[in-house]
């Protein structure tokens, strides 16, 4: 998904601008005291490179959420491998809902990533909800969680012009944010928690397709515990070719998403509340455009199988969001 772009040589990012690096220029004949203001602006590099790194590191570290939510150039309700490339940051800001019989709750937040390396990136994100929707846990749809953690393309295989295999592990911290959950897990005890997701999939320039599963458990809080996920996701991409644009044009990608979620029992007061595990599998379309550095995506999905209490959670009926990400390119790699 992502093409390095090889550079003969690398600018330096200083504040007054990018200066060509000493190395191109050869011979015996090249001013000692201009070769010291290069060597003065290389220090000034390495060490504001040095400091950004561990500023981001922290923030993203002081953060917490671990969901299906879009990411760069990624389906809307689905694990994807899609990573940054190092240097790369990327952010993401939405809105989802899930609305039933049981209300309807909205959520919306900030997601962050950032390439450490070629294949490493730390994400984080932090949302808000609003809303009294009494609805099962869901780590499909973000909730009041925030989560930091980091994410391995542990396999990047080209296997054609244009197409290449591709899988991504991801495991993340989980914490409760300042806001309580709706619904009967708003009365429970909340605790931290571990999530890890698998994603794989071939990418080609007109098809994608992607598979993936995640679970996520929490601790044990004053005899309360939130139920324990299981989810899966299955993605199928078309690019059209008439739809296929140059950089400073709009570029579009339709997707169809199955996911899936098993939820565990709550546990209440050393109690598990029966009935309260459900079960549920959403299908639907979504939309991705593209525009240089910009992606905007929306999409929706209703329940194909829908196995959960009506009297703790009421019937959940469906579920739609719409995403904006924001991709900053480094200097040494270009996203596709």
């Amino acid at each position: 998904m992502y093409a390095r772009a090889e550079l003969r040589w690398s600018p330096l990012n200083t504040p007054v601008g990018c200066l060509r690096s000493l190395g191109q220029r050869k011979g015996k004949n090249a001013a000692a005291g201009y070769e010291g203001k290069a060597r003065f602006r290389n220090t000034c590099d390495l060490i504001e490179k040095t400091w950004t790194r561990f500023v981001l590191f922290c923030a993203c570290s002081m953060i917490m959420t671990s969901s299906a939510r879009a990411t760069d150039h990624s389906p809307l309700f689905s694990y994807a491998t899609p990573i940054n490339a190092e240097g790369e940051f990327s952010f993401d800001t939405g809105l989802f809902g899930r609305t039933g019989s049981g209300g309807t709750q909205f959520s919306t937040g900030s997601g962050f990533g950032y390439g450490l390396r070629p294949h490493v990136t730390i994400n984080a994100f932090l949302p808000a909800t609003f809303g009294t929707g009494n609805l099962p846990e869901s780590r499909i749809m973000s909730g009041s969680e925030w989560a930091t953690g980091v994410s391995w393309r542990f396999l990047d295989s080209v296997i054609g012009v244009g197409r290449r295999l591709e899988s991504t592990a991801s495991v993340s911290a989980v914490a409760s944010g300042p806001q309580s959950a709706t619904g009967i897990l708003g009365d429970l005890h909340r605790a931290p928690g571990v999530a890890g997701t698998l994603a794989a999939g071939m990418t080609s320039r007109s098809q994608y397709l992607w598979v993936g599963c995640g679970y996520t458990r929490y601790a044990n809080a004053s005899h309360d515990r939130r139920p324990d996920t299981t989810s899966w996701s299955v993605a199928y991409g078309y690019r059209p070719s008439k739809l296929r644009r140059g950089v400073d044009q709009w570029d579009y990608r339709g997707f169809m998403e199955l996911a899936g979620e098993h939820t565990g029992e709550v546990k209440s007061s050393g109690t598990i509340l029966p009935n309260s595990s459900s079960t549920t599998v959403w299908l639907g379309p979504s939309v991705l455009g593209i525009f240089k550095e910009f992606a905007v995506e929306a999409g929706v999905q209703g329940p194909i199988i829908r196995d959960e209490s009506d009297v703790i959670y009421g019937r959940e009926r469906i579920r739609f969001g719409v995403n904006l990400s924001y991709l900053k390119y480094s200097s040494r790699s270009r996203s596709r």
